[in-house]
């Protein structure tokens, strides 16, 4: 029989898991019948604690491992940033990280960092995961070892890991279809530019696009996709092939990074405006090509919260045997243009107040006056 959790104790005693964590650790404001139910159903079900939540009352450090790409990856920054914030809010309960970063984007660094994980004792794993045997291969040793895994920003398959967080890429994709659908009034010559094909993320939104478009706008076509590998350079010198094949190309979708390169080749040879281009993320390739005109949307995924809720789920599950709800924690699919690409998402950080100082001053002005 599977080890029973506070999860299973939830749903046989039909109260929610925070009740049960109430309960088990003797803390008021629980009726006591309804504690009663939620203690003996632990009792049937031989509910022990969490070892590491023990080990911590007697201050001993859990640690978390978060593999993150290169410090040059745009994106990540922002990250690293939800990643950092949940540190602050679990490390006075003996939570502590370490962020390891590729050296390099590769299957090959992100493989090599993922054995240097199962070397060590991690009492959790964070991992936005490339599309490969190998990193699938390792990631499934961890979780054979007992450690949970939580997968982030782009989902792969044949991973039952604790929970996926990120943006739904295929709705991203049909989203991408309908903005393209209706510049081109339905009508038009498609070209994809995939950031690297290894990366599920970036094949899914392509295949999102595809689908919605032969779904719904018969005189839409996808003409020709390329694979630019994140590189500005490559992205702006394949335009010129793929523009060579298809001249009449109407418009473009850009699943991941090399951006620049294409903003770059439409400028140069007069289509900027004329091809209509959707991209991903709110980088500032994207922002300042947004308020030249060359791009028409750009659609985001709130990487702060990619790195946030990884950790929050892994914490609650050291801590207190928490697992989510659901097993997919999607992201916004979130679309800017040029007369809102400025505004974003409130947090706690970006708040500023007015001192209570100049607040003073100016009742003191007032009555002077």
């Amino acid at each position: 029989m599977a080890k029973a959790t506070i999860k299973m104790i939830a749903e046989i005693a039909g109260v929610s898991r925070g009740t049960v964590d109430r309960v088990l650790n003797d803390r008021p404001y629980v009726k006591k019948d309804i504690a009663d139910r939620v203690r003996q159903v632990a009792e049937e079900l031989n509910y022990t604690p969490n070892a590491v939540a023990k080990a911590l009352k007697t201050q001993k450090k859990a640690v978390i491992a978060v593999i993150v790409p290169p410090r040059d990856n745009e994106l990540f920054r922002e990250v690293r940033r939800g990643v950092r914030r949940a540190q602050k809010e679990y490390e006075e309960y003996g939570i502590s990280l370490e962020l390891l970063t590729m050296k390099k984007y590769t299957i090959e660094e992100q493989e090599r960092l993922l054995h240097e994980v199962e070397k060590k004792e991690y009492h959790g794993v964070a991992i936005a995961p490339f599309d490969a045997l190998a990193v699938k291969r390792a990631i499934k040793r961890i979780l054979a070892a007992g450690t949970p895994v939580v997968i982030f920003n782009t989902k792969v398959s044949g991973l039952d890991t604790m929970s996926f967080v990120g943006q739904d890429t295929d709705a991203c994709g049909r989203v991408a279809a309908q903005l393209m659908g209706m510049k081109l009034g339905g009508k038009g010559a498609v070209a994809i530019s995939i950031g690297k094909r290894n990366i599920s993320a970036h094949i899914s939104r392509a295949a999102g696009l595809e689908e919605y478009i032969e779904q719904n706008f018969p005189r839409m076509a996808v003409v020709d996709d390329f694979e630019n590998f994140e590189n500005d350079d490559v992205a702006y010198r394949l335009c010129w092939g793929t523009f060579r094949k298809n001249e009449n190309i109407d418009g473009m979708f850009v699943t991941g990074a090399g951006l620049e390169g294409i903003g770059r080749f439409l400028k140069e040879t007069g289509r900027a405006g004329k091809v209509k281009v959707v991209c991903t993320d709110f980088g500032r390739d994207a922002v300042g090509l947004l308020k030249e005109g060359v791009v028409d949307f750009a659609i985001g995924q709130q990487p702060f919260q990619q790195g946030y809720y990884p950790v929050k789920i892994l914490a609650e599950n050291i801590l207190r045997g928490l697992e989510p709800a659901k097993k997919n924690i999607f992201t916004m699919v979130d679309i800017r243009t040029k007369e809102n690409i400025d505004f974003s998402f409130v947090g706690e950080d970006d708040v500023a107040y007015p001192t209570r100082k100049p607040a003073r001053k100016a009742a003191q002005t007032a009555e002077e006056a």
